[in-house]
């Protein structure tokens, strides 16, 4: 299964506008944090960028994306299911108020439209704002590791990492994929195990 790829679905289904920015209202600090969240957004390593995308899309919770999906709603004025720059320049002006409103949107940007579409999607939208200290849990690290382990023996190999990084493994060659699990891979035995993999996800909070 492509796991990276399958979860890159674009959300269809918003809320009335002006309805939704009552919301925001409502969930100042919820939207004031999640523009911070997309502020400090950063492309991670393949396999950790793999793997969040599969957390946010499959293990959050739909409580943990109502706030999100009420601020999209609301900065996606003309409810096509996309923020483009302007869309994003005018709610970061509304929530912060500040002089340099089109020079963080365009850090946004060059952070977050992982596609380079020009324009963020929902599903982008989330993946970068979404709590990470909350998604980071024992629980759903261990979930995700037990699906990527796919033969259970308690390591991810090369091959499995292959089918985590889905269409992409098509341009990966032995040498990239060591590369991939070098990153990751403390003790060099060619493998990751539960604990390089934990390690590796927990440096997302920092």
């Amino acid at each position: 299964k492509n796991f990276f790829f399958s979860s890159r679905r674009r959300h269809t289904r918003f809320l009335p506008v002006s309805w939704a920015r009552r919301c925001v209202q409502e969930t100042e600090p919820v939207a004031l944090n999640a523009l911070n969240n997309l502020k400090n957004f950063r492309a991670q390593r393949k396999l950790a960028q793999a793997t969040w995308c599969f957390l946010v899309s499959y293990m959050a919770t739909q409580e943990e994306k109502n706030d999100l999906l009420k601020i999209f709603s609301a900065f996606d004025k003309n409810g096509d299911g996309l923020l483009s720059k302007e869309e994003l320049i005018e709610g970061y002006q509304r929530l912060l108020n500040v002089s340099n409103a089109e020079e963080e949107v365009q850090k946004i940007m060059d952070a977050v439209d992982s596609n380079k579409s020009g324009v963020i999607d929902y599903t982008e939208f989330v993946t970068a704002s979404i709590n990470r200290q909350k998604m980071l849990t024992k629980k759903r690290l261990e979930a995700v590791f037990k699906i990527f382990d796919k033969d259970g023996n308690g390591s991810i190999t090369p091959q499995e990492l292959k089918a985590i990084l889905g269409s992409q493994s098509n341009q990966l060659n032995n040498e990239l994929l060591d590369q991939i699990i070098g990153e990751v891979d403390e003790n060099n035995d060619g493998e990751i195990s539960y604990k390089e993999f934990k390690e590796m996800m927990f440096k997302m909070l920092h």
